[in-house]
């Protein structure tokens, strides 16, 4: 993948979380809406206010199914990540499409995200819906400091997509040589 669609494809990302997070004017969003929003801006002080007015921690977005933590690990905030952990969030949380908040962090390259998560006891070979795992979805995206972290943690290098992608193939359908590299020393093999 060229530089090019990464940028593009990093934009239409961030323009539909734009959308789907933008406040809900009139509408009075809750509580929870309030505290997931937040998170995904990096506000620590009004994800800390809501969950102390009685926010549910483990809340998620209707549509999208997404939570504080998901949102919170795909921006890399880590200080909200570890306050979230810290206070019961659930580490495998699945959104509407089967991501988790390791997923998210390992597809945005939030190394210290995926750390932390994993650490927490993220499920590391968990499928979303199309049955892309955090380690073939870091590697699609050429995260290799993320795809050398999932390893040490135990991914599956075997694991196959919907579409029959493993991790390997998947670097090799977009070229990341130096990921080839280190999953083939990881022991995959085509």
């Amino acid at each position: 993948m060229s530089l090019q669609q990464q940028v593009t494809w990093k934009g239409i990302i961030m323009i539909t979380l734009t959308v789907l997070l933008m406040p809900l004017a009139g509408l009075g969003a809750d509580l929870e809406e309030n505290m997931i929003k937040a998170a995904y801006w990096g506000d620590t002080i009004v994800v800390k206010d809501c969950l102390a007015k009685g926010a549910d921690i483990n809340a998620k977005l209707e549509r999208s199914g997404w939570t504080a933590l998901m949102l919170a690990a795909s921006e890399g905030h880590l200080e909200i990540l570890s306050f979230l952990l810290a206070g019961g969030a659930d580490v495998n949380a699945r959104s509407a499409w089967g991501n988790t908040a390791l997923y998210r962090a390992a597809m945005n390259g939030r190394i210290e995200c995926v750390k932390v998560l994993l650490a927490e006891g993220a499920e590391v070979n968990t499928k979303c819906r199309d049955g892309f795992t955090p380690l073939i979805v870091a590697v699609h995206h050429g995260e290799t400091d993320v795809v050398k972290t999932l390893l040490a943690y135990g991914a599956d290098v075997y694991a196959r997509s919907d579409l029959g992608y493993t991790a390997l193939s998947k670097a090799t359908d977009v070229g990341h040589t130096e990921i080839i590299t280190i999953l083939k020393e990881a022991g995959a093999k085509e």
